[in-house]
């Protein structure tokens, strides 16, 4: 080929491929043999890896010898953040922590959002009241302490004995079920504090008393209602301030902890005081329990709740004071119940039938104990699996937080015999985001140990029974008339004969070492006055014939009159005289009571009562609401 047809990398090609090698190798020689690649630059010196351990060991030489020959330095004593104005720095804990620190049993490993608004406590169903009187001795409370209380000097314990009270019982559902609904449709998470637990720390009650003119006076707290245990501790907890951002101390935590733990296990004694068994047994029917609630909800009382209740009782007896009842009538009704597979309640049947007929013959008692017997059996069978399905039934209430219908009871021992009141209910339950800072939409909710719940409707008016009657048996004079006084005392009524006042005076005067005091003063005298007597039969009122009789007027210490007719008060007097006697020995009716013990016998006469009908007003007229 020509060599003007050659071009001039052609002809030079193998120099330029001879020159990039040489150039490559030269640059791999520098960097890899003269010069090590791996270097680290350590106190702005560069080093490789001969010269980099050296240095590092000179310097760890270097250190070990300066901590050898350091002296200890004092340290300072550490002062917490500055707390609220209201309290003193040396009352706060010595040791903080980080904002929300992790507490064992405080939801760990759930995530904050910081989203969640504290739900309101529901109220509790509209109130039912009984009333009752009776002898009993209380026992003092057990006070828990926490926090700062905890400090205090311990209460004097107050002295157990045996003295007359009067009661309402006030009764009232909580509805765990719509609770817990609003604990979830708020995002309440379950976590190992189950966030959905209503935890109740405290019953509270407020009553009104109907005044004479029909109207309600003002709302007063119920001070003395029973409880075996209170818990007494602060309302909120302590937070503070630390770098713009609030966070609590872990003794606060730790207050919360021991808070929870006590109200779960007095919840049955907070919510339910058992201040029935603390009654002698002869008048523990005397607290007595509503038959329903507005709610229509109901309880099993002697399985769920340990009350005793009056055993059943034949609608034959009722009204028949000879003791006398139809054989074969109350024979059908107790078979009727064995047929229904109602075993318990037909030999309680059988039992009442054999104790208060006095007409039954020999034969008939034969055939009734018989009866029992081959009852017996059964009784126990049914009685067993009514324990068994009990049991089963908790165990289902604690997997699912407790009954969709819970109940409460409140026994207020500072109202008034005799007089007319109405009572509603809350509850305090623990907060349990308590300490949960960052998981609050507002952090002042964390500070909220308790909160307080809404207030149920009023309760119907209940009347307490009295513990005092008066009445007028004659006019001896325009100036002179003769009353008596009946009062409950020391567990029975005791009573005075004919006692002659005047007008103007008290009623009050002295007999066989017993005082006897009226809250009236007699003020006028009208004789000749037409009464006609009122009588209930089969639930309609009916009257007699208009006859004279003598009225005398009295006015009390509050203002409010009464009007005694003599033929009204004699009456009235008669028809007591039975309820005043002492029960006789052995008389009464069974009552059912609990698994393990409590309830007792009756004493004769009516179930409901010991002492006047409750349509008797003291020393007044009977009223259409009483009856």
């Amino acid at each position: 080929m020509a060599k003007q047809n050659v071009g001039f990398a052609e002809r030079h090609l193998e120099k330029i491929v001879v020159g990039v090698a040489g150039a490559v190798l030269a640059a791999m020689l520098f960097l890899y043999v003269i010069q090590d690649p791996y270097v680290i630059e350590v106190s702005g010196e560069t080093l490789g890896p001969s010269a980099f351990y050296p240095a590092l060991d000179e310097q760890a030489a270097q250190m070990l010898g300066r901590l050898k020959n350091a002296g200890s330095k004092e340290v300072t004593e550490w002062k917490p953040p500055s707390p609220p104005a209201q309290r003193n720095a040396t009352d706060l804990p010595v040791v903080f922590a980080q904002l929300a620190p992790p507490v064992p049993g405080l939801e760990l490993g759930v995530e904050q959002s910081g989203q969640l608004d504290l739900v309101g406590i529901l109220p509790p169903g509209k109130p039912v009241c009984t009333a009752g009187k009776g002898q009993v001795t209380l026992p003092s409370p057990q006070v828990v302490l926490f926090g700062e209380q905890q400090a205090r000097a311990p209460e004097p314990r107050v002295t157990e004995q045996s003295s007359d009270v009067s009661w309402a019982a006030v009764f009232a559902t909580i509805p765990r079920r719509a609770q817990q609904e609003a604990f979830i449709k708020a995002k309440y998470s379950p976590g190992p504090v189950n966030r959905q637990l209503l935890i109740v720390t405290q019953v509270e009650a407020e009553r009104q008393r109907r005044l004479p003119s029909g109207d309600w006076g003002p709302t007063e707290k119920v001070a003395r209602a029973y409880t075996p245990v209170i818990l007494s501790g602060p309302k909120t907890l302590q937070m503070y301030t630390q770098n713009g951002r609030p966070f609590m101390p872990p003794d606060e935590y730790q207050l919360f902890e021991r808070f929870k733990t006590e109200a779960l296990r007095t919840q049955d004694e907070i919510l339910r005081p058992p201040f029935q068994p603390l009654l002698p047994p002869e008048m523990q029917a005397e607290w007595s329990v509503p038959d329903s609630f507005p709610d229509g909800a109901t309880f099993d009382w002697t399985q769920d709740y340990n009350v005793a209740v009056p055993a059943p009782t034949l609608a034959a007896l009722d009204g028949d004071k000879g003791g006398r009842v139809n054989y074969q009538k109350a024979k059908q009704e107790i078979d009727a119940l064995i047929a229904a597979g109602n075993y318990i309640e037909a030999e309680s049947k059988i039992l009442a039938l054999m104790e208060n007929n006095t007409a039954l013959t020999a034969k008939q008692r034969t055939d009734l104990q018989e009866l029992a017997n081959q009852l017996a059996p059964r009784v126990d069978e049914l009685r067993q699996r009514i324990e068994q399905e009990r049991n089963r039934r908790l165990e289902a209430q604690e997997a699912t937080l407790g009954p969709d219908t819970d109940l409460l009871w409140v026994t207020d021992l500072g109202a008034e015999p005799g007089e007319t009141y109405r009572y509603r209910v809350r509850i305090w339950a623990l907060n349990l985001h308590a300490g949960q800072i960052d998981k609050l939409r507002n952090p002042e909710d964390a500070a909220k140990l308790v909160l307080a719940g809404e207030w149920s409707e009023w309760s119907d008016p209940v009347r307490l029974k009295p513990i005092q009657y008066l009445f007028c048996t004659q006019i001896r004079s325009e100036q002179t008339i003769a009353v008596e006084i009946n009062q409950w005392a020391n567990g029975q009524w005791d009573k005075t004969t004919n006692q002659s006042i005047g007008l103007g005076q008290p009623v009050a005067f002295q007999e066989r070492l017993k005082s006897f005091k009226y809250d009236a003063v007699a003020v006028l005298v009208d004789q000749g006055v037409p009464y006609e007597e009122r009588s209930l039969v089969r639930n309609t009122i009916q009257y007699r014939n208009p006859q004279p009789t003598d009225a005398v007027l009295f006015v009390r210490s509050d203002g409010e009159v009464e009007e005694h007719l003599v033929a009204e008060d004699v009456k009235r007097r008669r028809e007591m005289a039975s309820e005043f006697a002492p029960p006789r020995e052995g008389a009464g009716r069974e009552m059912i009571t609990p698994t393990g013990g409590g309830g007792g016998r009756i004493p004769g006469g009516r179930l409901d009562r010991y002492g006047p009908p409750r349509g008797v007003r003291p020393g007044g007229r009977f009223t259409e609401d009483d009856r």
